[in-house]
Formats: C-alpha cells, structure tokens, sequence
C-alpha cells in the first residue's frame, strides 16, 4: 500500500485529501501541531468528514495510519511516497525541514504558487512541486455533523490540478505541464482568492458568519459579481487563459460562494489580512491588474478597504508595525508596498467605506457623467 504523509490536519488536509486519497487505496499519515486534533486523532484510526451535494451531505468514513506532532515523524518519513504541505504559506518554515531531503517527491498544497520555492529551501529536496486545491473546504461543520463525529468538516467534491514531475501520481488526480498549471493557478488567483476574500471581509463588516450568509447580502452579493466582471475581462484582455474557461470559472465560483451547505466560515476566509495585503498577494494584485487594463476597480478597492480595517480592529498577526503605529497609511505603505502617488493608496486613504460602496454599485460612467 502506498503512503502519504500530510503537513496539516486542518480544512485542507483531514477534510478534502485525506478522504480522496483514502478512497484511492492509500495509507494516510497526518502531522499537525493542534493538541486538540492530535490528540484526538491518536484515540482512533477513523473518523467521519462530509461532502456537500448542494440540497444535503454525503458522509464517508476516513480510515488513517497515525497522527504526529511535528517532529514526531521523522521516524516513518523514509517510507512515504508523496508528502503534502496544507499548513498555510506562513507556517511551512516549522514543520517542513532537511528530514524530508530524500522524500520521492513534495507536494506544496498551499494557496501560493511562491511555497514551492520556500520548500525547497526549507527540505533541500528539489522535488518540490506545486498543486492546486481547486475546493472550498470548511475548517467547521454544523452542529448536527459535529455530534456525528466532532473532527467532521465540511467540503464539495472539488478538482485537483498538480505540477507534473519525477512522480506518479493516481490516474484520477490530473497532472499538468507548468504552463498549464500556471493558466489554471490564474483562474484560481484572481477568480477565485480575491472574490472569495471580496465576501469575506464584507460580510465581516456586515457581522455574519458563514460565507454563505455574506452572499445572501445584496450589497455584497452584487460587490462580489462586479470584482469578478472587472476580473474576468482583465484576464481576457491579458490572454491569461481561454475566454471560455474564465466564464466557466467564474460562474463555478458564485455557486460555491453560495453554497448553504459548505458552512465555511468568514473568519476563516478572511483570516490573517496582512498577509493577503502585501504588494505580490490576491489584494493589491488584483487591484493593479484591473488597473491596468483599464476596468472598473472599485470592487477591489473596497474589499482592500475592509482587509486594512479588520487588520486594525483585531491584530492578531505579528508584524513589524507597533499597535501606536497601526493604521491605514502605514499598512498600505509597510505591508502593501504602496506610496502617496499610487491611485490604491489614494483611493483607500480618502474615502470612506460608505463612499466605496457607493462607488462598487454604481456604473463607472454614471459617477464619472455627475461629476
């Protein structure tokens, strides 16, 4: 039988991979710094996760080899076939070292193509590859499955998209040329990350607490669709990948975004704001890219808006900037990288949320026609 070993027994790693690689006839091995998860996991060899269907729940059974805090692995590390890091792009420095040089090959499962390179790094293994969890998976469950099983998480049943290496993987998780992998990572960045983050940080503001309920929210419900028209038609614009597909993409994005089933919280969307606003990450990026091909920005502006307010109202992450110092101008320009002159920092620092969403639901050229 061959085994896998999981960095990260949270939303990604116990609620979507394990369950598919389970079902693939692999042995699962988890490794995760929770007390709370491991300890749990270490009473039993099983547990119960659930797959949305949109109107009810498909529940499967989960059947696992071991649990491990960090470090307490390195014993079976030589035996895995593939090792998977999903403990978020911030968290992989820990765990993630020189004990897996010689494992046959390292999938980065994280939500930043950029892990690849932290990882070869970190494991001085070069057969380091990126993948693509192309899913929503909730780190929770409601409570009628959470007394099924309390380590149940909620998932759909999404798609896998990996960088083709010096490894085989099962013929059902599709394997890509990296030119390929980029134009689907595309997709997955600006479709998907900064609408999803759109969603989030407003339905913060709007105080819900599932995703789902953001969207049920007109304002942001219309928010969300006008960041994504602006970004469908700027990848379109830059050939980023067939016109088709970003359609497709997009539309599969809203479904999920709505999904009453998936009960995926907005504190896990939206959490660490920080990261999500430095120059290269979903927030800024986005914004720039609809610039520059001349689209309506405003929704982009907007969610960057409630990214840098949630960053000020509850800061939690550790950064170099002193609680005295915490403030829009000093996030955008120390964590975002902008300055006084760049139209993002203008537009944040001289409107208020009213007058942003203002802006996001009206035309472009109906506020340019009054003015």
């Amino acid at each position: 039988m061959k085994k896998i070993l999981i960095y990260g027994a949270g939303a990604i790693g116990r609620g979507f991979l394990a369950p598919t690689f389970n079902r693939l006839g692999y042995e699962i091995f988890f490794v995760d710094k929770s007390p709370e998860v491991i300890n749990e996991l270490r009473k039993r060899s099983s547990y119960k996760t659930a797959f949305s269907k949109h109107d009810s729940y498909d529940l499967v059974e989960v059947n696992y080899s071991g649990a491990f805090f960090p470090g307490e692995e390195v014993s079976i590390i030589e035996n895995m076939d593939f090792v998977f890091s999903c403990v978020g792009p911030k968290n992989i420095q820990g765990p993630l070292n020189q004990s897996l040089r010689n494992v046959p090959a390292i999938i980065s499962f994280e939500n930043e193509i950029e892990s690849v390179g932290n990882l070869k790094n970190l494991t001085g293994n070069e057969n380091c590859y990126f993948g693509i969890p192309d899913v929503i998976t909730s780190n929770d469950a409601p409570n009628h499955l959470k007394k099924i099983d309390p380590l149940c998480l909620v998932t759909e049943n999404g798609e896998f998209a990996i960088e083709k290496g010096k490894f085989q993987m099962p013929s059902e998780i599709p394997v890509y040329e990296k030119e390929d992998l980029v134009k689907y990572w595309n997709c997955k960045f600006y479709l998907h990350n900064t609408p999803h983050a759109t969603a989030a940080f407003l339905g913060k503001l709007f105080g819900v607490t599932y995703l789902h309920e953001a969207m049920a929210i007109p304002i942001i419900e219309k928010v969300v669709r006008q960041t994504m028209e602006a970004t469908k038609e700027a990848m379109k614009i830059k050939g980023m990948a067939k016109s088709e597909f970003i359609d497709i993409y997009a539309q599969k994005e809203l479904g999920r975004f709505k999904d009453k089933f998936l009960f995926d919280p907005v504190a896990r969307v939206g959490r660490e704001p920080l990261r999500k606003l430095r120059n290269h990450d979903r927030l800024i990026q986005s914004a720039k890219f609809i610039e520059n091909t001349n689209q309506n920005a405003n929704g982009a502006y907007l969610t960057i808006k409630a990214a840098v307010y949630d960053a000020i109202m509850n800061p939690v992450e550790k950064c170099d900037i002193s609680p005295d110092e915490m403030n829009e101008m000093t996030i955008l320009n120390r964590i975002s990288g902008l300055n006084e002159n760049d139209k993002i920092f203008q537009e944040i620092t001289q409107n208020n949320i009213f007058q942003m969403l203002f802006k996001s639901l009206v035309p472009k050229q109906i506020i340019v026609n009054k003015i």
